[in-house]
């Protein structure tokens, strides 16, 4: 028993070491050798017609394509980042497809479908579908959300991963509209929420903040994008009407202008002050007309009355020295 034990253990490790070295790419010795196919390297694709490997563990890199009419491979994973065309395909493992597979029937134990792959299957006839997803939220706050000119403001931007997949090269694009900036694209490092690997991982959510200065009001959207696994590149969100917008609304400061002299204007109210000036008629008599008096004390009434009183006197003098001369 004991040495059927350690016998059973030496084949399963040869198994293991067997399948191991069986893991190969697509190409055109795989191809010609393995799989038993002839290969064209104008379009980089491998025909079978009949493909039967127990230990195969097949990856098709992109750019290639196996296409074959059955395909019955007892294999335990196959990659797919290229084309897969097949009527018959018999898969026992994972078939992780990042491309395009088009099957008439499929009998598998498990098909993941990364985002942005194409899967096109007539008939599936055992096992799981997983189709990942990559979905990106995206909010726009700024703060403060109204003031007067000049106004700094400071605009966060939350990118939260809430899909299947990690997401690489991930941006956010922000469009000014009213705004001192036209256009403006933040990228990785975020000022937090990363772990270091500059991917956007399920269930991470970066924080970008933006400073700026605004004299009039401003509307600003914000998209963002990044690739897929599958090498795809993804816009979030893919419809325009659901980006994220915001407005701050920013008023005119108000002005104060004096000006020195008669006249004074402060905070847009105007008072005005005009010299006053008083003109007196004075009538003498035997005169004709009239003669104005300007001045300080020449157009008092007490003058006036002293040169009635010494015009009155001067008369009454000569009167009397008249009727003494007659006698």
């Amino acid at each position: 028993m004991r040495r059927l034990a350690i016998l059973a253990i030496a084949v399963c490790g040869l198994m293991a070491i067997s399948l191991a070295a069986l893991a190969v790419d697509l190409s055109q010795t795989v191809c010609e050798d393995d799989l038993g196919g002839t290969w064209d390297a104008g379009t980089n694709t491998c025909t079978a017609t009949f493909i039967f490997d127990p230990f195969i563990e097949l990856t098709i890199p992109g750019g290639m394509t196996l296409d074959v009419g059955d395909l019955d491979a007892l294999v335990f994973d196959v990659v797919n980042f290229g084309t897969i065309n097949a009527d018959f395909w018999h898969n026992h493992g994972t078939l992780e497809n990042y491309g395009t597979l088009v099957v008439g029937d499929l009998i598998h134990d498990n098909v993941v479908n990364h985002c942005g792959s194409t899967y096109t299957v007539t008939t599936d006839v055992a096992g799981s579908v997983q189709n990942l997803m990559c979905t990106v939220a995206l909010s726009l706050t700024p703060d403060p959300t109204n003031g007067t000119d000049p106004l700094d403001v400071e605009w966060t931007i939350t990118l939260t991963n809430d899909g299947d997949e990690a997401l690489s090269g991930v941006s956010v694009e922000l469009s000014y509209d009213g705004g001192a900036t036209a256009f403006q694209t933040l990228t990785a490092p975020p000022a937090s929420g990363d772990d270091g690997d500059g991917m956007l991982e399920p269930a991470e959510a970066w924080l970008f903040t933006v400073q700026t200065t605004e004299s009039a009001d401003v509307t600003v959207t914000a998209t963002s994008s990044g690739t897929a696994p599958s090498g795809l590149d993804v816009t979030f969100p893919d419809d325009a009407e659901a980006r994220a917008e915001a407005m701050v609304a920013v008023t005119a400061a108000s002005t104060t202008t004096t000006t020195s002299g008669a006249t004074t204007t402060t905070s847009g109210t105007t008072s005005s002050t005009v010299a006053s000036t008083t003109t007196t008629d004075a009538e003498v008599a035997g005169g004709a007309g009239t003669l104005p008096f300007t001045g300080a004390g020449s157009n008092t009434p007490i003058a006036m009355l002293a040169l009635s009183l010494l015009a009155t006197g001067v008369l009454l003098v000569l009167t009397a020295r008249g009727r003494s001369s007659d006698h």
